[in-house]
C-alpha cells in the first residue's frame, strides 16, 4: 500500500501501532498544523503516541513541524510487546 513514507509502503493500522511500541523514541515530521486525516493508519499513529509517548520537544521550520516523542515513564507496552510469543498479533 503506497503512502507518503520514505519507504513508500506502510503497514495496516494494527501493525503500525505494534511496531511503534517497539521503540522508546519516535520522531514525527509533518506540515505544521496537520492532524490525522481520518485514515485508520494515521489514527493508529496518533492514538499510539497519545497513549504510550509524550512529546519531549518540537520545532517548526519553513512550514514543517518536527517533534520528538519519548515513552511515558512507567509505560510497559514495549516490554509486553517484546515478551509476546512470535506470531501473536
Amino acid at each position: 500500500m503506497a503512502s507518503n513514507t520514505l519507504a513508500g509502503v506502510e503497514f495496516a493500522a494494527p501493525g503500525i501501532a505494534a511496531r511503534m511500541k517497539e521503540f522508546d523514541r519516535i520522531v514525527v515530521v509533518r506540515a505544521a498544523g496537520e492532524r490525522a486525516s481520518g485514515d485508520p493508519r494515521e489514527e493508529a499513529k496518533e492514538e499510539t503516541l497519545r497513549r504510550h509517548f509524550r512529546e519531549d520537544r518540537a520545532v517548526e521550520v519553513n512550514g514543517a513541524r518536527g517533534s520528538v516523542h519519548v515513552r511515558r515513564h512507567g509505560d510497559s507496552a514495549r516490554a509486553e510487546f517484546l515478551r509476546a510469543p512470535s506470531g501473536s498479533g
